[in-house]
C-alpha cells in the first residue's frame, strides 16, 4: 500500500521523513499512515490540515456551489474536481444554452438589436463556458486519477464520447493522488 503526502499527495516511501516533492514533514503524529476508520481512505486519508488549490475545505459541493467553483476556476488545468461538480456545472451550461437558443429563435421577431446583443452573449457565454467546461473535464479526469491529455479521446468520433463519459462518470479516487488531495470528504 503506497503512503501519500498530506500536502502535495505525491506517493512517499514508507520510512521516509520529508516527502520528496514539496518537503512537508511526513511524522510528528498529524498524519497517519497506518490506515483510518474510514473505508474510503484507502490507506491514505486526506489530512485535516491538507492544502487545498482553492485553499478551502473539501465538501460535496451543491449546484450554486459547483458553478461559483467551475466559473472561478475557468482557466484552472492543475487539480482535482469530483462528480458532483462536474455534473452541476455540465447541467448548469446546458441549461443556459437552451436559454441562449430560445432567446435566439425569438431574436428574429424582437428586432436587429436583440439579435445582435444575444448573438454576443452566445458567442461570450460560448467561449467562457467552452474553457471552463475543458477545465472541469480536465480536473475530472485528475480526480479519476487520469492525464487531462485523455480529454483528447473526444476528437474521436461517437467512441472518444463514450470513452470520455465512461471517465467522468467514475467514482473519485480514494485520499490523495498524483495530481493532489481529494476534492470532497465522503
Amino acid at each position: 500500500m503506497a503512503n501519500f503526502c498530506p500536502r502535495c499527495g505525491g506517493v512517499t516511501g514508507p520510512n521516509d521523513a520529508f516527502c520528496g516533492a514539496c518537503g512537508t514533514p511526513l511524522t510528528g503524529g498529524e498524519y497517519d499512515y497506518n490506515g483510518s476508520a474510514n473505508p474510503y481512505d484507502a490507506g491514505a486519508p486526506v489530512a485535516e490540515n491538507a492544502y487545498y488549490v482553492d485553499g478551502e475545505t473539501p465538501t460535496i459541493p451543491g449546484f450554486g456551489e459547483a458553478i461559483k467553483i467551475c466559473l472561478k476556476k475557468w482557466t484552472t488545468w492543475r487539480g482535482r474536481a469530483s462528480r458532483s461538480e462536474y455534473w452541476w456545472f455540465t447541467l448548469f451550461t446546458t441549461l443556459v444554452n437552451i436559454a441562449l437558443q430560445v432567446a435566439a429563435a425569438s431574436a428574429e421577431a424582437c428586432g436587429e438589436i436583440f439579435m445582435l446583443v444575444v448573438g454576443l452573449a452566445m458567442i461570450v457565454f460560448g467561449v467562457w463556458f467552452g474553457v471552463a467546461g475543458i477545465a472541469v473535464t480536465i480536473r475530472r479526469l485528475h480526480d479519476t486519477n487520469r492525464s487531462g491529455w485523455h480529454f483528447w479521446w473526444v476528437l474521436l468520433p461517437y467512441v472518444g464520447a463514450i470513452i470520455l463519459l465512461i471517465f467522468e462518470v467514475q467514482g473519485s479516487t480514494p485520499g490523495p493522488n498524483r495530481f493532489g488531495p481529494q476534492p470532497m470528504k465522503r
